[in-house]
């Protein structure tokens, strides 16, 4: 693909440190992907976006538009807030970020959505932040669009890491460059708790399979030794 690959991050205040885990994961990938898979990785968050307070509602929704409509991957974190509501809005910006991936997901744009919910505690008090939460969740369920639940932000590192280099692999690496991948990249999870959770493991290949002067090949110079997040 020309150009890195954009990675929209949407969350809000009480995620924050899933969100910086998030980011540093993404530069984490593109340092391991830019070389052997000719693919960067780039986050994108709303300090990317130019200040959105005080504007009217259809400036701030078109900005929005425009700044999520340019990924190819949205990573949604969230817990208990749906986003903060100014004064005189009816909804948050994260909020307007969630509907515009949905809308591109039933539109069949091209992006991958990534949803990642802290579990939440037993709570007989919600507030209506944490209602609309359950309910996109529920919604998500009903739908059979794809997320995830994880307890801690080390979880959530875990997850991510594994889930972003599969996206990759799986949606942005060309068919006969991806077969020649899988004979030495293999994932997974451990079970228990070990760290990290996620290796890429290069096992022994024989060096005819990886001579430079087959075509459709992984060269053995181009060859990482070892790969951890």
């Amino acid at each position: 693909m020309s150009g890195p690959l954009k990675i929209f991050i949407s969350s809000p205040s009480d995620v924050a440190d899933e969100r910086v885990i998030a980011e540093n994961v993404i530069a984490a990938v593109n340092v391991s992907c830019r070389d052997t898979l000719g693919i960067q990785t780039e986050a994108h968050t709303w300090k990317h976006l130019p200040p959105l307070t005080g504007l009217p509602e259809n400036t701030i929704q078109k900005r929005i538009n425009e700044e999520v409509r340019k990924c190819n991957v949205f990573v949604l974190l969230l817990y208990k807030r749906y986003g903060a509501i100014e004064s005189g809005r009816k909804t948050s910006n994260t909020e307007r970020e969630i509907e515009v991936a949905l809308q591109m997901l039933a539109e069949d744009e091209p992006m991958i959505l990534l949803s990642y919910f802290r579990e939440l505690p037993p709570n007989t008090d919600r507030g209506g932040q944490e209602e609309k939460v359950r309910r996109l969740r529920v919604s998500l369920a009903n739908r059979n669009i794809w997320f995830r639940a994880y307890q801690t932000p080390d979880e959530f590192r875990e997850r991510f890491t594994h889930d972003l280099y599969h996206t990759i692999l799986e949606n942005f690496v060309f068919s006969d460059k991806q077969k020649a991948l899988k004979r030495f990249w293999r994932f997974g999870t451990q079970e228990g708790i070990t760290h990290p959770r996620l290796v890429i493991a290069y096992p022994p290949l024989d060096r005819y399979f990886m001579r430079e002067e087959i075509p459709d090949k992984i060269w053995l110079k181009r060859l990482v030794s070892k790969h951890r997040i």
